[in-house]
């Protein structure tokens, strides 16, 4: 865990184990004195988990945070971010699609709407059809009725 101060079966192997590893350990102590006036010789290790282990003259481990722990707090940061982003674009999809099944109720609701305007369309005008039949009809009805009339006076003066 990064912030905590790690147990000694975190800290790695001693120094004989860890040299076959680790090629800052191989090195001798001048190519590793980093020259602070301390006093205290330390051999940078970086173990599996990222923490810097240090061992000073005492043979004693302290740990420091590594190139390794930035790196990984930049990433966090990073994550953070893009999680950031990540639920934005999940609320925008959500609105997007609540949307959508608005509009597509609402596109139903019209097609519907639709059809009953075609089917109100068509029987009216099948009604206008018979309308405009039967009063063509009744118009020759009436010529018919009225030529009949006719005939039948002229005949009678006739005779």
């Amino acid at each position: 865990m990064r912030g905590t101060s790690p147990s000694p079966q975190d800290r790695g192997p001693p120094l004989e184990i860890s040299a076959a590893i680790d090629p800052y350990v191989a090195l001798s102590g001048r190519e590793i004195l980093q020259g602070d006036n301390s006093g205290v010789l330390r051999l940078p290790r970086v173990s599996a988990r990222g923490v810097c282990n240090n061992l000073d003259a005492n043979l004693s481990l302290v740990y420091c945070s590594s190139d390794q722990d930035r790196v990984i707090a930049e990433q966090d940061e990073q994550l953070a971010e893009l999680e950031g982003t990540v639920h934005s674009l999940n609320d925008m999809s959500n609105a997007m699609s609540e949307e959508i099944s608005l509009h597509n109720d609402m596109l139903d609701d019209l097609n519907a709407r639709a059809s009953n305007v075609q089917g109100s369309v068509t029987h009216n005008r099948r009604r206008l059809s018979e309308v405009l039949t039967r009063h063509n009809n009744c118009g020759l009805w009436c010529l018919i009725i009225l030529l009949v009339v006719t005939l039948v006076s002229l005949l009678t003066i006739t005779k």
